[in-house]
C-alpha cells in the first residue's frame, strides 16, 4: 500500500463514511482478501477493515516490531531483514497506534507505535512504563562517576598549567634574549649568540673607540684590524635578502666583542716564506716590523688548533693558503718584533710555541732539537731602544711534538698608543736550539668608559639610522617607514596572519556548502501529515528598547569607523604605492572586509541593530508531533534543553564587553600598525597579539572570545565540577581524542622530517611519546568543553536585565566522513541567551518545561 494512499483522508471523512453506512455486516469483512471467516477490524488510519494477515501485508513495518515476519518481510531473507532490524528508527511514523489504532508515532522507549493522546493518558510509556519527558528540563540528570569527575578536574588542572607554562616560557624567551653591543634584541625563539663572524674594523687609526658604526666582513689582503665574535641576528629578513651581510650584530656577552684584535698573523699566507718582508705577506693583519733567522715553514709542524678566524663563514681563509709555522734557526740573532701597536686600555697577546724536542737520529730531522735555548717575550713603548721582559718560557717545559697555547695580559706599563712586543731567543747553538711560533694574535682593549660617551651616543644615533635606512630599503618587518615606495611588495607577517584567517574562513565556507548540499540531497520532501490535535502554538516578541539599540550600534561601530578612515586616509596618502602594487591594495581591501563582516553580524544576529531586520521572534511548536522551540533559522526541541536559567545583569554586561571586545577591527588595526611610532619590540607583540587575535576569530566565529570566557567559566568554577564529570562520559570525547592524537602524530613526524639535521632515536621518541600525551589532553579538554554550553547563540534587544540562558543539546546531521572527522562527533552543547519580555515570560517557561496544558 502507497504511503499516498495511507495519508489520503482525515478522520471526519471517516466518521461520515461510518454514519453512511447501511450493511454492517460487510463492514466485518476484510476488504482485501474479502475472506468471511477471517476476524477483521476496522482501521481508521486508512478507512478500512483488514484481517491480520492483509494488516502485516500492508503495514511491514508494524508486522517486524510485532517480531513477525510474514507478509512482504517474508520474502526478503536474511541480510535484508538485519539491515532492517538495525535502521528501525529510518521507518516511518505513520503506523497504527497499538491501543486505538488512530495515527501513531514510533516510540523508542518500546519500540512501538502509540498516537499523542494513549501515550501522555500517563507520565509513563503504555508499553514499558518508561518516564516520557516532554521537555528535556524534566529529565533527571545523571550522577557522574568519582573518577570521571577526578579525570576532569586534573585535566583543567593541566591546561592551566600548559597555558601557564606558556606564558611564563614567552616571557623568559623576551627578558632572556642576548643583547648586542648596539642594543639590538637576537630575533627568534630562545636565541643564541652561535654565528661567529669577522668584522674589518677598518683603517682606524685608535682601535680603543668601540665597534665600527658599519659591519664589513674581514679580507685577508685588506683588513689591518677585526673583530672576531659571536653575533646573532636581529632581523631574519634583512640578514636573509642581504646575502648574510646586513642584518646581525656582534652579541655583548661574546668573549672578544669588548676589544679589537690589532695584529694577527697564522703564517699560512707568506709569498715568499724564506725572506721577510711587508710585501711577502699576504695578511694585511701580520704587522711584522723586523724578523731575524725566522722563515715560514713547516719542517718543525703547524698548530693543528682551528683558526680563531676559520670558525667564521665570512673569512676568506683559502685564497693563497699554505699551511706553515714560524720557525727560527741559524746563527746571530733570532727574533721576531711587531710594528708599533695601540695598547693603550690593555690587551692580550695570545700564541703557540714549540720547542724542537730530542729524537735520536738528528742527522734525519729538519727541525733541530733543543738543548739550551729559552724563549723570550719582551715589549717596548719607544720603538724598540729599550725592551723590557714580560716572560721567558724556559726549554724544559715547552720542548716538546706539539705546540703549547700561552696567553698574556699586556702590563700596565706597557700600555701605550705605540707597543711593540718581541719574540726572541737570547742564548742557543746555532746549529741546533730550533723553536716554532704559530698563530699569533695581539688582542687590544676598546676604552671601558666608552658606552658612557659622547661618541658613542653619537654612533649609536647613526647606527640605527642606518640600520633603518637599509631595512626600509629591503622593506622587511622592521622597517618603520610604512609602505615603501622604493619596493617591490613582500609577503610580510601581517599578510600572513590575514591570508592564514582568510583561508580558514573559505575553508569553513566550503565545508558549510558541502555540508548543507549533502543534507538537501539525502533529504526527502514527505507529505506532511494533517493533524488530528489542535495546534498549540504560540509567539513570544523578544523586549525591545530604542536607547539599547543606539547604544549598541555607536559602541559596536564607532571603532570599526575611525579604524576605516585611518585606513583611507592611509590609503590616500601613499596611493602612489597602491596604484603600482596590487596585492597591498588587496590586503588592505580584505582586512576593511574582514572587519565589516564580523561587525554586521553583530548588528545583525547578536544586538539586533541592523536596521533592515526586525527584532525576532520566538516560537514554541507544542502540537502534537513538533514540540520544538524555533528562533531565527534554528529549531530547537523541547526534549533537547537541559536546563533554562536567569543570568546576572552583571555577567549579561560583561557578556556585552566581551562580544564588543572581540568585534574590534583587529584586521585593519594589524594593518596601519607598522605606521605607529612605536619601537621594535611592542610592535611585535602587538602584532601577535592582533594577528593571532584575528585567527582565532576565523575559527571560532565572532563571539570568539565570549567562547574562551564560558570555556574558562566552565572548567575552573566549581559548580561545574560535576558538569565536567558528566562530560568525560561521552562517547565522542574518545573520538575526538584520537582525531586530535592522530593529527598531532602527523605534526610530529612532519617536525621530524624537516628538521635538517640528524636527530637521535630518544629526542625522536621523545617527541612521539609528548605529541601522544599533549594530543589526548588536547582532545579531552575539546571532547570536555563540547559537551558544555560554551557554543554561544546571544541576542541583546535590550540593556542586559532579565535575560534568560537556554542550553540545549545540538544535533547534527553528518551525512559523510569529512564532515565527522572536522565535527568530531555528532553533538554539542548551545547557549541561547535573550530577553523575554515581562508580560510573556511566564508562559513561555511554563512551555520550555513542557507544560503545554498552560
Amino acid at each position: 500500500m502507497s504511503r499516498k494512499f495511507i495519508r489520503r483522508k482525515t478522520k471526519t471523512a471517516i466518521d461520515d463514511n461510518l454514519n453512511n453506512q447501511d450493511n454492517k455486516q460487510n463492514l466485518t469483512t476484510c476488504q482485501k482478501c474479502n475472506d468471511p471467516s477471517a476476524p477483521s477490524t476496522y482501521r481508521p488510519l486508512v478507512n478500512e477493515f483488514l484481517c491480520r494477515q492483509c494488516y502485516k501485508h500492508y503495514f511491514p513495518a508494524s508486522a517486524l516490531h510485532d517480531g513477525e515476519g510474514s507478509g512482504i518481510l517474508s520474502n526478503l531473507g536474511g541480510k535484508v531483514m538485519k539491515k532492517l532490524e538495525q535502521r528501525r528508527d529510518a521507518f516511518p511514523e505513520e503506523e497504527e497506534c497499538r491501543l486505538c489504532l488512530e495515527r501513531g508515532k514510533y516510540r523508542r522507549c518500546c519500540k512501538n507505535y502509540y498516537c499523542r493522546d494513549c501515550f501522555l493518558k500517563k507520565s509513563t510509556c503504555p508499553g514499558c512504563n518508561t518516564i516520557h519527558h516532554q521537555s528535556g528540563v524534566t529529565v533527571q540528570v545523571e550522577e557522574p562517576s568519582t573518577l570521571a569527575v577526578l579525570t576532569a578536574f586534573v585535566s583543567s588542572i593541566l591546561i592551566f598549567f600548559i597555558f601557564a607554562g606558556l606564558v611564563v616560557t614567552m616571557v623568559i624567551n623576551n627578558v632572556t634574549k642576548p643583547e648586542t653591543v648596539w642594543l639590538h634584541k637576537c630575533n627568534g625563539w630562545f636565541p643564541t649568540c652561535n654565528l661567529p663572524v669577522c668584522i674589518d674594523y677598518g683603517n682606524i687609526p685608535s682601535p680603543m673607540i668601540g665597534m665600527p658604526v658599519h659591519y664589513e666582513y674581514c679580507n685577508i689582503s685588506t683588513s689591518e684590524s677585526f673583530v672576531i665574535g659571536d653575533a646573532c641576528v636581529f632581523d631574519s629578513e634583512l640578514y636573509r635578502w642581504s646575502k648574510e651581510k646586513l642584518g646581525f650584530d656582534v652579541c655583548s656577552e661574546s668573549p672578544y666583542s669588548h676589544g679589537v684584535f690589532v695584529m694577527y698573523d697564522d703564517f699560512n699566507y707568506w709569498a715568499n716564506t724564506t725572506n721577510y718582508n711587508e710585501d711577502s705577506i699576504l695578511m694585511k693583519s701580520a704587522k711584522w716590523e723586523l724578523m731575524q733567522n725566522a722563515e715560514a715553514t713547516t719542517i718543525c709542524g703547524t698548530n693543528n688548533v682551528t683558526k680563531l678566524h676559520q670558525q667564521t663563514s665570512h673569512f676568506d681563509s683559502e685564497t693563497g693558503k699554505k699551511n706553515a709555522a714560524l720557525v727560527f734557526s741559524g746563527v746571530s740573532e733570532r727574533f721576531a718584533e711587531t710594528k708599533d701597536l695601540d695598547l693603550r686600555y690593555g690587551g692580550k697577546v695570545q700564541f703557540y710555541l714549540k720547542l724542537a724536542p730530542v729524537v735520536e737520529n738528528e742527522l734525519a730531522t729538519e727541525c733541530k732539537s733543543a738543548f739550551s735555548g729559552d724563549v723570550g717575550l719582551a715589549y717596548s713603548t719607544n720603538q724598540g731602544e729599550s725592551w723590557t721582559v714580560i716572560r721567558i718560557y724556559p726549554l724544559w717545559k715547552y720542548r716538546g711534538d706539539s705546540f703549547q697555547m700561552i696567553e698574556e695580559s699586556i702590563p700596565e706599563l706597557a700600555m701605550s698608543p705605540s707597543t711593540r712586543l718581541k719574540f726572541y731567543q737570547e742564548s742557543f747553538d746555532p746549529q741546533r736550539d730550533f723553536f716554532a711560533l704559530d698563530d699569533v694574535q695581539v688582542f687590544s682593549f676598546f676604552d671601558p668608559e666608552y658606552n658612557d660617551s659622547t661618541l658613542y651616543s653619537q654612533q649609536l644615533s647613526n647606527h640605527k639610522y642606518e640600520i633603518q635606512k637599509t631595512q626600509c630599503e629591503y622593506d622587511t618587518e622592521q622597517c618603520k617607514t610604512f609602505p615603501n615606495l622604493g619596493q617591490k611588495f613582500r609577503l610580510k607577517i601581517v599578510e600572513i596572519y590575514l591570508s592564514i584567517s582568510c583561508g580558514i574562513l573559505l575553508l569553513k565556507m566550503f565545508f558549510d556548502s558541502v555540508h548543507q548540499y549533502e543534507l538537501n540531497k539525502s533529504s526527502t520532501k514527505d507529505e506532511v501529515m494533517d493533524e488530528v490535535n489542535v495546534p498549540l502554538k504560540t509567539d513570544f516578541q523578544l523586549a525591545s528598547n530604542k536607547k539599547w539599540k543606539l547604544f549598541a550600534m555607536t559602541v559596536l561601530w564607532l571603532p570599526f569607523i575611525a579604524s576605516s578612515t585611518v585606513v583611507s586616509i592611509h590609503f590616500v596618502e601613499f596611493g602612489e604605492y597602491y596604484t603600482k602594487s596590487t596585492p597591498a591594495a588587496l590586503f588592505l581591501a580584505l582586512a576593511v572586509v574582514m572587519d565589516f563582516s564580523i561587525v554586521r553580524f553583530i548588528s545583525m544576529d547578536v544586538f539586533e541593530t541592523w536596521i533592515f531586520h526586525l527584532v525576532p521572534k520566538l516560537t514554541i511548536d507544542a502540537t502534537t508531533e513538533n514540540m520544538i522551540m524555533s528562533f531565527k533559522d534554528e529549531e530547537v526541541q523541547l526534549i533537547d534543553i537541559r536546563q533554562v536559567q536567569s543570568l546576572s545583569k552583571r555577567f549579561c554586561w560583561f557578556m556585552f564587553v566581551m562580544i564588543s571586545t572581540g568585534a574590534l577591527p583587529f584586521a585593519s588595526v594589524a594593518i596601519f600598525l607598522k605606521a605607529m611610532p612605536l619601537t621594535n619590540n611592542v610592535y611585535s607583540h602587538l602584532l601577535q597579539f592582533v594577528g593571532v587575535s584575528c585567527i582565532i576569530r576565523s575559527i571560532l566565529g565572532p563571539l570568539w572570545l565570549v567562547q574562551i570566557v564560558l570555556s574558562i567559566r566552565v572548567l575552573y568554577l566549581p559548580k561545574f565540577r560535576k558538569s565536567l564529570g558528566r562530560s568525560m562520559n561521552r562517547p565522542f570525547i574518545s573520538h575526538i581524542s584520537s582525531n586530535t592524537t592522530f593529527a598531532a602524530l602527523i605534526l610530529a613526524v612532519i617536525l621530524l622530517f624537516w628538521s635538517k639535521t640528524m636527530k637521535s632515536a630518544t629526542f625522536i621518541v621523545t617527541i612521539l611519546l609528548s605529541s601522544i600525551f599533549l594530543g589526548l589532553l588536547i582532545g579531552t579538554i575539546l571532547g570536555i568543553l563540547r559537551d558544555q554550553s560554551v557554543v554561544p547563540r546571544i541576542t541583546f534587544t535590550d540593556w542586559p536585565k532579565d535575560t534568560l540562558s537556554i542550553e540545549h543539546d545540538r544535533r547534527r546531521k553528518l551525512p559523510h566522513l569529512l564532515s565527522r572527522i572536522l565535527a568530531a562527533g555528532s553533538k554539542s552543547n548551545e547557549l541561547i541567551m535573550l530577553a523575554v519580555t515581562n508580560e510573556e515570560r511566564d508562559s513561555f517557561l511554563s512551555l520550555l518545561h513542557g507544560e503545554t496544558e498552560k
